[in-house]
C-alpha cells in the first residue's frame, strides 16, 4: 500500500497527462493479478464490487493517507 500512496501523490503531483499515464503504466504494470485488482478498484473510487451496495466515503488524501501510515 505504500507504493500505491506513492504512486497517487506523484501523479496527483503532475499536470501533464502524458506523465500521470505512464506513471500508473508503470505501477500497474509491475503489479500481480491480485495486486492489480485491488489497485485497479481504488483507483476507480471503487474500492467494493457494485453489488456491494457499499461506499468509502473517503476521498483519495485519505485514502493516500490511510495507506501511508
Amino acid at each position: 500500500m505504500i507504493d500505491f500512496g506513492e504512486v497517487c501523490e506523484s501523479i496527483a503531483a503532475t499536470s501533464s497527462k502524458l506523465e500521470k499515464v505512464e506513471r500508473l503504466a508503470q505501477y500497474l504494470g509491475a503489479l500481480g493479478d491480485a495486486d492489480l485488482e485491488a489497485a485497479s478498484r481504488f483507483l476507480t473510487g471503487r474500492p467494493f464490487a457494485q453489488r456491494e451496495q457499499k461506499s468509502l466515503s473517503l476521498g483519495g488524501s485519505a485514502i493516500v493517507a490511510a495507506a501511508r501510515s
